[in-house]
């Protein structure tokens, strides 16, 4: 489902990594583990697009739809919480609003979140992100890319997060310090480590 590619990328003198390669197959879940300042965000990006390699491709399969989850997510701010929630789907009228609007407050009461016409100019950036959250599932992608998906959310939204992304064979990248919730949700890990990229089978223990 994606194919990164002889992927490098230096900051001045600064060589983050050099000649990275790997692969996301469908249905696996892979988190990406380094330490702080040593190119976790930057890889990220370079993978929503959000920032260009030197060197190097991101290829993504044909006709996929890609959603991201960066870890400050930009809303508009003259939206309410469900326009904001639902602004991918198109007509407000649509059949996908109505018939699905239950199980998506239920989902924003679930992510802390009570009143949907509430503007999100007076959101904290945690109530965004939580909003930011909500419109990644309602809009369904093929693939799940997530900075940092478990900041602002209390115990329970995280124990209700990983059961999401362990449903129905979701496609899945994450970059995260939580260590317990990548041992629940992902199969597959990436070390960043001095520049050099190491895959290990299997959850962080």
């Amino acid at each position: 489902m994606l194919s990164v590619e002889g992927l490098t990328k230096s900051f001045g003198d600064k060589l983050l990594f050099k000649d990275l390669n790997f692969g996301l197959q469908s249905g696996q879940k892979v988190a990406l583990v380094a330490r702080n300042g040593t190119g976790k965000t930057t890889l990220f990006q370079l993978l929503t697009g959000a920032d260009a390699p030197d060197s190097g491709n991101v290829v993504y399969r044909k006709g996929l739809r890609v959603g991201f989850l960066p870890q400050e997510p930009v809303l508009n701010p003259d939206h309410t919480v469900w326009e904001a929630m639902t602004e991918h789907l198109g007509s407000p009228d649509s059949d996908e609003h109505w018939k699905n609007e239950a199980e998506w407050v239920q989902m924003l009461g679930k992510l802390g979140i009570q009143d949907t016409h509430e503007p999100v100019k007076t959101l904290s950036g945690g109530q965004r992100k939580r909003v930011a959250l909500a419109q990644l599932f309602v809009d369904d992608p093929d693939i799940l890319l997530l900075d940092e998906p478990t900041n602002h959310l209390d115990l329970n939204m995280i124990e209700w997060l990983e059961q999401r992304l362990s449903q129905g064979g979701k496609t899945l990248f994450m970059v995260t310090h939580d260590r317990y919730f990548l041992d629940r949700v992902c199969d597959t890990l990436l070390e960043l480590d001095r520049g050099m990229l190491y895959t290990y089978p299997g959850n962080y223990a």
